[in-house]
């Protein structure tokens, strides 16, 4: 009875320090941009993990595309441990962006929770970019 009452707290314990650093970890990055760069070699990015509190996000990004005119996939998905992702919200953006203006997408209805990433594909095209979180 000791024993399971000591992995018990353990993993309470564990789970608390890891939600408290998830939480940091958002408000550290949640002004900074994640850049990414996307080819024909590796046409998939994801972002860190990150927490959906108001059931949406919004996301502010700037991209640069080869042919100028080729669809970016931005994703909000969750993996699992062993690899399978769901995804919550997915969004095309088409062209370039590259001004001080950029694009800014809103995706709603997805579950509050962490562990959240952002999953950005090229259809095997040329492409770099940035984006913020909000």
């Amino acid at each position: 009875m000791g024993i399971f009452s000591l992995i018990t707290v353990a993993w309470a314990f564990f789970y608390l320090l890891r939600r408290i650093h998830l939480r940091k970890r958002k408000q550290d990055t949640g002004e900074q941009f994640s850049r990414w760069g996307l080819s024909v070699d590796n046409c998939y990015f994801y972002s860190q993990p990150f927490i959906v509190t108001n059931q949406c996000i919004t996301i502010i990004g700037f991209q640069e595309i080869d042919d100028n005119k080729s669809p970016i996939f931005y994703s909000v998905v969750k993996m699992s441990w062993w690899g399978k992702r769901t995804v919550y919200a997915h969004c095309l953006i088409h062209g370039n962006f590259k001004d001080t203006k950029g694009f800014q997408i809103t995706m709603e209805n997805i579950p509050n929770g962490e562990d959240y990433k952002i999953e950005v594909f090229s259809r095997y095209r040329m492409a770099l970019g940035r984006f913020q979180l909000r």
